[in-house]
C-alpha cells in the first residue's frame, strides 16, 4: 500500500537532500585541492631527498667472492669507499639540441595546423560555391523556361513584368558565370 506524502513535506525533503548533495560536492572539491597540494609536496619531497642525502657508498667482497654495494662499511671486511661523481656544470639544463628539436616540432605542427585550417576553409568555399552554382543554374532555367513568370508575395501571386524577368535572368546568367566553372 502506497503512502501518501504532503507536496510541502516531500518538497522540503528534495531541498534537504539536493543542500546535502551541494555541501558534500563542497567538502569534496576542497578535500580534492587539499589531497593536490599534499601530493605536490611528497612528490618535491622525494626528488629532493637524494639531493639531501649522504652519497658514499662501499663496495665491499664477502668470503665467497660476491661483490656487494652497501650504505655502511662492513664491520670485518676491507672495502673500497665510493663516492660518486659531481654531476657536471650543465646537469639539470636544457639540452640544446632537443630544445632545437623541440622547436622544429612545433613549427611543424603549427604548419600542420594552419595547412589544416585552410584546407577546411578551401573545402568549405568549394562547397559554398557549389551550391551558389546549383541555385543560380535552377533561377535561370526556371526564369528562362516559362514566359510569364509568377511570384508568391504573401498571400496573393504576383506576375513578373518583362523588363523585371529580364533584369532577374540577367543577374542569374552573371552569378551562373561566377559560381559555375
Amino acid at each position: 500500500m502506497w503512502a501518501r506524502i504532503p507536496f510541502r513535506a516531500f518538497n522540503r525533503s528534495m531541498y534537504r537532500a539536493r543542500d546535502s548533495c551541494i555541501v558534500s560536492r563542497h567538502l569534496l572539491h576542497h578535500a580534492g585541492l587539499e589531497l593536490n597540494r599534499i601530493a605536490t609536496f611528497f612528490a618535491l619531497a622525494c626528488l629532493l631527498t637524494p639531493l639531501a642525502v649522504s652519497a658514499t657508498m662501499y663496495k665491499w667482497r664477502d668470503a665467497s667472492g660476491q661483490i656487494h654495494y652497501t650504505q655502511t662499511p662492513p664491520p670485518d671486511t676491507e672495502s673500497v669507499e665510493i663516492t660518486p661523481e659531481k654531476p657536471p656544470p650543465t646537469a639539470g639544463q636544457p639540452d640544446p639540441q632537443l630544445q632545437q628539436e623541440m622547436g622544429a616540432f612545433q613549427d611543424r605542427r603549427l604548419e600542420r595546423m594552419e595547412s589544416d585550417a585552410s584546407a577546411a576553409r578551401e573545402q568549405h568555399e568549394a562547397e559554398t560555391r557549389q551550391q551558389n552554382c546549383e541555385r543560380s543554374r535552377q533561377s535561370l532555367t526556371q526564369l528562362t523556361s516559362r514566359g510569364r513568370v509568377k511570384f508568391k508575395e504573401g498571400d496573393e501571386y504576383r506576375t513578373l513584368p518583362e523588363e523585371e524577368r529580364q533584369e532577374l535572368i540577367r543577374a542569374a546568367e552573371e552569378n551562373v558565370a561566377r559560381y559555375c566553372d
